[in-house]
């Protein structure tokens, strides 16, 4: 990066030093009238120059900033509810402009987490955001939102009108199957959904592991420009990835083994103008899925692994 920088910041004082001084520009008598005090206008090289200098510079700010949840009091024991050290660490993340948030080695049991604007979470291998198995450790959505039309009401990982999200690394997302019995009834009913994000753009899930939901896994509302790549989708308990009238989602190399329910159920409102491409499925055993009607498919690509 520093490197990077140098040779720019190069390219910026070669460009300052190539521009035409006054005297030359008297004598190719281009403007030889001109009064020296309008000063010159930057040449087209010169502005590209410092906005890539500029560019770097914020990128080398952005990526040097780490949060880690263990500096704000997070345990992974595995026991010890961590919900609101890695809020705190999410938080500050947010409020310094952006940056990573880094969760360890370790077990961290966590209720509902709410994600933020410009931050990356990266889990490092051996990483688990573990599920609370008590719903009171969940803010309960109220009837109406979109969460309740899933057949759950809660959410662990959940984000509303965000933008430049990242979910990444080699750890895992684990529900710890995190559903309940009707006492009326009888039946296990479904419990908090994995991921959520809601009406937001820019959003990439890179590389992690996925498992043990009680709810949908993976679910996008009315969001854009999302892309999905090399996840591991195992073992959940209802459906897999679900985007709901959302476009322009990308899905590259995702891997299902294990659904309680759809792998994927595409839905949108009609009309809408929602795209797929390089779709790849690549499953570990046959499981239904059902797209959405009307649907443009760019690239779609299925392979059965036995």
């Amino acid at each position: 990066m520093r490197k990077s920088l140098v040779l720019v910041l190069a390219r910026l004082k070669v460009s300052v030093s190539n521009a035409p001084r006054q005297s030359e520009i008297k004598e190719r008598g281009c403007v030889a009238d001109q009064p020296r005090s309008v000063p010159r206008r930057p040449t087209d090289g010169f502005v590209r120059t410092l906005v890539l200098a500029l560019a770097i510079l914020t990128g080398q700010s952005a990526e040097s900033k780490v949060f880690n949840i263990r500096d704000f009091g997070a345990t992974g024991d595995g026991v010890t509810l961590d919900s609101a050290a890695v809020q705190k660490t999410i938080d500050a993340c947010h409020a310094a402009g952006g940056g990573t948030v880094l969760v360890p080695a370790g077990s961290f049991v966590v209720g509902t987490i709410q994600l933020k604007s410009n931050i990356r979470l990266h889990l490092e291998t051996n990483a688990r955001l573990l599920g609370s198995t008590n719903l009171d450790h969940y803010v309960q959505r109220p009837r109406g939102e979109f969460v309740c039309m899933t057949s759950s009401s809660w959410v662990m990982l959940h984000a509303t009108n965000v933008e430049n999200v990242v979910i990444e690394g080699k750890g895992t997302v684990d529900g710890a199957n995190a559903g309940f019995t009707n006492a009326v009834t009888g039946q296990w009913q479904r419990g908090p959904l994995g991921i959520l994000f809601e009406r937001s753009r820019n959003i990439s899930l890179w590389d992690f592991t996925i498992t043990k939901t009680p709810g949908w896994a993976v679910t996008f509302f009315e969001c854009e420009h999302v892309d999905l790549r090399r996840l591991q989708i195992l073992k959940v308990m209802a459906d897999g990835i679900n985007p709901v009238c959302s476009r322009h989602v990308l899905y590259d190399s995702i891997n299902f083994d294990g659904t309680g329910d759809d792998p994927i159920t595409t839905v949108h409102r009609r009309g809408a103008d929602q795209r797929y491409r390089h779709l790849e499925l690549r499953c570990q055993k046959h499981q239904t899925w059902g797209p959405g009607d009307s649907l443009r498919w760019r690239r779609f690509i299925f392979s059965l692994l036995v």
